[in-house]
């Protein structure tokens, strides 16, 4: 039979896990130059950049994770808007925009951080209400559209493409719901687990889940594996923590016209636990993102318009 004191140390270890629970460490640093406006911070999948936008999405812009070697990568227009790094680090994705007479022209265009050379993948057109993909790797790009799902092959030199898993599906979302595309073009399944918008749909690093959010500021996790929903309550903009069991969002107040605050959250995926990470009053924290080992976050602040990087600890 153990003794008193084991079971004792026993209990304080399993109360300890159950209230275990990530949390900012030190401050938040200031990461892009003064005098000027950026938000929607997105990590490289090597850990080595942060890629931002300007007002209203426009333009691309890097810098390293301390601050160092901000440089600009495109002045296109609106193609800031949910842009998204190539597995390999080297491209990013874009719905870039262009106005003749008031109307609007869309592509969809990559852009080499090394090169400094932008490539249209699509043709230009009026409506594209979707946002591209990458398709497993850094030569396809996928798009939902209302003429059905699409790929374009990226015209780069061969000795530069690059395939990831090719097990792991693409995930992608339009007004039809969520679609999980092979890396071949071929859509493997669609879910439609509630209805309304979908806004952002993101697949858990071992393949088996997917959170989304819903217009209204609504997040939910699907599990591809149980075929079971699970409500997470409000959030938006969600990504995956890389051990799988942590989704960071952002939970916005406004007044139907303005954002008025915003703080960003950890929620536990099993909807157990809820962890406000910023919980500050003069500052309005939005869109989360983490660094490839879950180690740091950079987030966006509406009232500065500035790029902040924080540590973060998950015990």
């Amino acid at each position: 039979m153990p003794s008193i004191f084991y079971m004792l140390l026993l209990q304080a270890a399993l109360h300890w896990l159950q209230v275990s629970e990530p949390s900012l460490v030190g401050e938040p640093v200031r990461i892009t130059p003064t005098g000027q406006m950026f938000q929607q911070p997105v990590w490289s999948p090597d850990g080595r950049w942060i890629a931002v936008t300007g007002p209203r999405y426009h333009g691309i812009f890097i810098i390293k994770p301390d601050g160092s070697s901000f440089r600009k990568i495109t002045e296109d227009a609106a193609v800031g808007f949910r842009m998204s790094w190539s597995p390999d680090g080297r491209y990013l994705l874009g719905r870039a925009a262009r106005w003749e007479r008031r109307r609007r022209y869309n592509a969809i265009k990559i852009y080499d951080i090394i090169t400094g050379k932008a490539i249209q993948v699509s043709e230009e057109r009026t409506l594209m209400p979707a946002i591209p993909v990458w398709a497993g790797g850094n030569d396809r790009v996928v798009l939902v559209a209302d003429r059905g799902l699409e790929m374009f092959d990226v015209p780069i030199p061969a000795s530069l493409k690059k395939r990831t898993n090719r097990a792991a599906p693409t995930v992608a979302h339009g007004w039809t719901g969520i679609q999980l595309i092979s890396p071949a073009g071929k859509i493997l399944k669609t879910l439609k687990p509630v209805e309304g918008r979908y806004l952002k749909a993101e697949l858990s690093p071992d393949q088996t889940q997917v959170v989304f959010e819903v217009i209204g500021g609504r997040l939910y996790v699907y599990d591809l594996q149980e075929d079971s929903l699970h409500a997470l309550g409000a959030g938006e903009n969600p990504v995956w923590a890389p051990n799988g069991e942590w989704i960071i969002c952002m939970v916005t107040e406004d007044d139907g016209h303005r954002i008025l605050g915003s703080d960003i959250w950890a929620l536990r995926v099993d909807g157990s636990l809820r962890v406000n990470l910023t919980n500050t009053r003069d500052k309005i924290e939005m869109d989360p993102t983490l660094s490839p080992d879950g180690s740091a976050m950079a987030f966006g602040e509406e009232r500065t318009r500035a790029v902040y990087v924080a540590k973060i600890r998950w015990d």
